[in-house]
């Protein structure tokens, strides 16, 4: 059989098998529960050959078949027999051996494998559309569209039209704007982060105080929060690409606008995708309004990186450095360097659950070491969707807070301990246009060594409407 034969009669026999994602490979439960692929073909019955050419023949569309029914064990015992015949033809030992690697998560040898069945038939339809699935799969988005676009031929059966438009969509959805916007009204019982405590600074006797100084009251009030989130990658070439990522937040309260605060964050750079990792560095920038003004900005510089462990397991590396310059003279002093380091891990216990957590760790240095200090944290939260009516997100946290040297002005040494806990109920099934309804509470608890200024506790309730598009 030559090879144009066999490479013509595969895609005419192979329309309407191929298919767009074979999820069963990716999913981990299924992995654990399957033997591997060498416990696979040990299993298989030996298969008993000739030795002319007609077996050879035979054999060599017994491999079409089973590669188009996706049996690899098989595929592979048959591809052992094949290779010890004489009559061998490469292209096809090729093809299935790029298959074979694909279908193992071994992407860089199924890429040069296919590479060597285009070199052999550089016409070979289905090899190229296998070529770009693979592509597809290592992240090389550019090169994957490219072959897609150059086979997609009103010739082609409609079953693989319609595959290869699948792909072609994939890929315009992995690489377009992706954006995250919430909008939040809630009450607040403690906006001014007041210990809303007193001292006495003169007593007469046991009882009697004459002199006391007393923290402002508790300042409850309402407003809004608003997030939006906003991401773009653009490939360059392979997986090289430019990724652009900002953050918009802010609250405003609508009856005391002195507590107001918003930030943007920009970060626009070099990105490298693998299927399991994405590296990211990139310079920043960063404004900051309180009291709606601009307070100060921030130049600085992101290094990230994103690794799939596993299917269910996702962690993230964050380095982030920051030039903190205040826009007033009368504020300078506070202008600072900024290290922050996060860890932030995901886990998916099922298609229901979800554990997040994570460390971080942040320096800020200013010229003033009783104002330079260290914070370290941890974190912990679950999700879970109980049906469509229901999901649940519940976390805590826990940061420590040291300033580098003792307050001559507060009268010690800072060290700050502060708890944070939130529920969040959400309603998958009042969604309107995409927008879902939930609602949450929030509460904060900070115990300082200094708690007469700075100790405060602060709850915070409202209803929230967010959106991914």
């Amino acid at each position: 059989m030559s090879p144009l034969t066999w490479a013509n009669d595969f895609l005419d026999n192979t329309s309407n098998q191929w298919q767009l994602i074979d999820q069963a490979r990716d999913r981990l439960d299924n992995s654990r529960s399957q033997p591997t692929l060498e416990e696979q073909i040990q299993a298989e019955p030996v298969m008993a050959l000739g030795e002319d050419q007609n077996s050879t023949a035979t054999l060599a569309q017994e491999i079409f078949v089973q590669i188009n029914q996706q049996n690899w064990p098989r595929v592979k015992q048959l591809l052992g027999h094949y290779l010890v015949s004489p009559q061998r033809d490469p292209s096809l030992v090729a093809y299935a051996e790029a298959n074979l690697a694909e279908a193992q998560g071994n992407l860089p040898l199924a890429l040069e494998k296919y590479e060597r069945v285009l070199s052999y038939l550089p016409q070979f339809t289905r090899g190229k559309m296998d070529y770009a699935r693979a592509l597809f799969k290592y992240g090389e988005d550019k090169e994957a569209r490219q072959i897609f676009l150059s086979v997609l031929t009103p010739d082609l059966p409609v079953a693989v039209q319609s595959n290869i438009n699948l792909y072609l969509d994939a890929l315009e959805k992995r690489n377009e704007w992706k954006f995250y916007a919430s909008l939040d009204y809630f009450k607040d019982d403690n906006i001014n982060l007041t210990s809303d405590a007193s001292l006495c600074l003169l007593s007469i006797g046991n009882d009697l105080c004459v002199a006391r100084w007393s923290a402002p009251s508790a300042l409850p009030s309402h407003g809004v929060n608003y997030t939006l989130t906003a991401e773009k990658f653009t490939p360059w070439k392979g997986r090289h690409g430019l990724m652009f990522r900002s953050l918009v937040y802010g609250s405003d309260y609508t009856q005391d606008n002195l507590y107001n605060i918003g930030i943007l964050n920009m970060a626009l750079g070099y990105a490298y995708r693998t299927p399991n990792h994405r590296w990211f560095l990139a310079p920043t920038f960063e404004t900051y309004w309180q009291s709606n003004r601009r307070l100060y900005t921030a130049g600085g510089l992101i290094a990230e990186v994103r690794s799939q462990v596993t299917p269910n397991w996702q962690n993230t590396l964050t380095i982030n450095w920051q030039d903190i310059q205040y826009v007033r003279d009368e504020e300078k002093d506070n202008d600072a360097q900024q290290y922050l380091v996060t860890l932030n891990q995901l886990y998916a216990l099922s298609n229901k659950t979800l554990l997040f957590g994570g460390v971080d760790y942040i320096r800020r240095k200013l010229d003033y070491p009783i104002a330079s200090f260290h914070r370290s944290g941890v974190r912990v939260g679950i999700f879970h969707t109980f049906n469509s009516w229901l999901d649940v997100t519940m976390s805590a946290s826990r940061r420590w807070r040291k300033y580098d040297e003792y307050n001559p002005i507060f009268g010690g040494l800072r060290k700050d301990t502060e708890d944070f806990y939130s529920l969040a109920v959400g309603f998958p099934s009042l969604q309107v246009q995409g927008i879902k309804p939930s609602l949450y509470v929030q509460h904060y608890d900070t115990e300082s060594t200094l708690p007469l200024f700075f100790s405060y506790r602060r709850t915070q309730a409202g209803i929230r409407m967010e959106k991914s598009f």
